[in-house]
Order: C-alpha cells, then sequence, then structure tokens
C-alpha cells in the first residue's frame, strides 16, 4: 500500500490539488478495481461510499487518473469508454468485441519480444505500448449464424 500512497501524493503535487476525503475515496476506490468500469458505473460504485460526490468530481478524477498514468482508459467501440488501473498491475493488451464490449485481457511473450524487435529494427527506444485488438467474440458469432439459421 506504500505504493499507492506514495502514488496518491504525487498525483496531488503534479496537479496542484489538495487532498479531500472525496478525492481520496475516488482515488482508493479506483485502485481497488479488478474489472474495467465506465465512468458512470465508477459514479455508482462511489456514490454508494458517499452520496455527496458529484458527477463531475468523479468524471474529472478519472480523467486527471488518466493523464497521470494511474489509469488507462479503452474504448470499447461502443463509444463508451471504460477504464482500468493501470498501475500495480500486470502488463496485458486487449481484444474487444465490437458487438457485445466483451473484453478479454491477454499477456503473450512471442508478441511482447516481437515488439522489441521491431522496435530494435527500425531504431526506436520503446518505453511503453498498449495493443487493443477488435474483432467479435465467439458468442456473438454463435449467435449471428443461430440467427441465419432461424431466417433460413
Amino acid at each position: 500500500m506504500k505504493k499507492y500512497e506514495r502514488a496518491y501524493k504525487e498525483f496531488l503535487m503534479k496537479y496542484n490539488l489538495k487532498s479531500t476525503n472525496q478525492r481520496r475515496l475516488i482515488f482508493d476506490s479506483f485502485i481497488k478495481l479488478k474489472k474495467h468500469v465506465s465512468a458512470e458505473n465508477f459514479c455508482a460504485i462511489i456514490k454508494q461510499h458517499d452520496k455527496s460526490v458529484g458527477q463531475a468530481t468523479v468524471y474529472r478524477m478519472l480523467k486527471l487518473l488518466t493523464d497521470s498514468g494511474i489509469a488507462q482508459k479503452l474504448e470499447m467501440g461502443n463509444g463508451v469508454p471504460v477504464y482500468e488501473p493501470d498501475m500495480g498491475h500486470d502488463h496485458h493488451d486487449h481484444m474487444i468485441c465490437e458487438i457485445c464490449g466483451n473484453c478479454i485481457e491477454f499477456h503473450d511473450e512471442g508478441l511482447e519480444k516481437l515488439q522489441l524487435e521491431l522496435a530494435e529494427k527500425h531504431d526506436f527506444y520503446l518505453t511503453t505500448h498498449k495493443m487493443v485488438l477488435y474483432g467479435i467474440c465467439r458468442q456473438c458469432r454463435e449467435n449471428v449464424k443461430n440467427q441465419e439459421l432461424m431466417l433460413k
């Protein structure tokens, strides 16, 4: 937890913010997330703990957390971005279904190695990366296949 405490203090200093109970609640709740969450759903989570926290406060904090690298914002293909902690979690990439929005997290050493090789080939110093692959999950493909069969 010391790492998170330091990150919280550095976050406040970077944006010249004072520590408030609401900011602390939002920060702590976000760090504890175990799944991707939309801003609207995260706001509902915060409201369960403190009804006085305004939606604008939550949205502003999510933007600042993203800008500071504590949060990662993902476009799900449905127009509703989701957020996840980008600190203290193992690196992973994402596959997102364009129909249902299902998000599959994965890590592949072969891909990681290939990215480093490509960077070296192009004399590029790689500091970080984010990979998001879009497509259609098995369940949605099966649903489409079943609907086609019903129309015949």
